[in-house]
């Protein structure tokens, strides 16, 4: 016989509106300790197990969020998965998570497909070339009758809840960390503009360039992915060029300018400073700590499902929330003299 809410509720004596409460939040600090544990036993003597299908058709809710994410191989995004995930089950809702690969073209069709999933809301981190080509994307979102925020990455000209930081602020200071250190010959590997980080991290190093008078020197700069191998392929050129540091538009691709000076018998710092962006988990534990710029990922996570959560119980207001980044020093500049 299939156990009811109703039961549940019956064998803990409160209301069936109690027993949904707590069994859908047990953390909830409407109900007393002693009511959850009344309701948490029964359920568990019980062996109830929660109908989701009925309780969505009951409450039009199915406490599911799509959680789309342009590269889960990039640290810096599963790590903001994880902790994405993390804050939504502390509001009890399931994640579905799907994967763009960095493919533009497919943000409209995964987020039409979770719309198909009867998902409650979604927290999207786009694909790096939506931020030049996003009229789809934008007229995909715009039709949306789901709350949803973008996060990390955002559109030109587009109203809409977002959380992300102040990449040209960034850029500025992983530059102006390496002028302070006496560097003038400073290498910048990005991506192609077609992602709005690296556009606007780019702009902070010129920035940096601009108030210290340091002459832009276009042969400096290098364009790639937010991969490893980007840094590795421009490593020894910019460094045959005169270069004396290098500003990497992320942590992975200062990570392949490193691998690729060790192959050459060379030292960071003094052979080469380097400053990266994300601040990685892992740049505590490798060989030269990478200075880097760090973005408070849980910070993010956090006003990403706050706004969303919020959204979904009705609040219209939409929000954008900028983020301050700061840089992390370790040890992998040094003075140049």
């Amino acid at each position: 016989m299939t156990v009811k809410l109703a039961d549940v509720a019956k064998e803990a004596n409160v209301s069936i509106a109690t027993a949904s409460i707590v069994l859908n939040n047990p953390d909830t600090k409407r109900i007393s300790h002693k009511t959850k544990e009344r309701v948490l036993r029964a359920s568990e003597k019980l062996n109830y197990v929660p109908n989701v299908a009925a309780q969505s058709l009951v409450t039009n809710k199915s406490q599911t969020i799509g959680l789309i994410i342009p590269d889960i191989e990039n640290p810096f995004f599963s790590t903001l998965a994880k902790k994405i995930e993390k804050q939504l089950r502390e509001e009890n809702y399931a994640v579905i998570m799907m994967n763009t690969f960095e493919k533009h073209k497919t943000d409209p069709m995964i987020i039409r497909t979770l719309r198909q999933r009867n998902v409650d809301g979604m927290i999207i981190a786009l694909s790096s070339e939506s931020f030049n080509d996003d009229q789809e994307i934008k007229e995909v979102l715009s039709s949306l009758d789901i709350p949803f925020v973008l996060v990390d990455r955002i559109l030109k000209d587009f109203k809409a809840n977002q959380v992300y930081f102040n990449n040209k602020l960034g850029g500025y200071l992983a530059t102006k960390h390496l002028i302070d250190k006496g560097h003038k010959r400073i290498g910048h590997i990005s991506t192609k503009f077609h992602a709005m980080t690296g556009y606007y991290r780019y702009q902070g190093y010129l920035e940096a360039l601009k108030e210290a008078k340091i002459d832009l020197d276009e042969t400096l700069i290098k364009y790639g992915d937010y991969t490893l191998k980007t840094g590795y392929e421009y490593a020894e050129i910019l460094y045959n060029n005169g270069v004396t540091a290098i500003v990497g538009a992320n942590d992975l691709i200062a990570f392949g300018v490193q691998k690729r000076l060790f192959e050459m018998g060379l030292n960071v710092p003094e052979d080469m400073s380097i400053v990266g962006y994300d601040n990685l988990n892992i740049n505590d534990f490798v060989k030269y700590g990478l200075t880097s710029i760090d973005q408070n990922i849980e910070n993010m996570a956090y006003h990403a499902v706050d706004i969303l959560v919020k959204a979904i119980e009705g609040q219209n207001e939409v929000k954008e929330v900028i983020l301050k980044p700061e840089i992390k020093i370790r040890k992998s500049v040094a003075e140049f003299k």
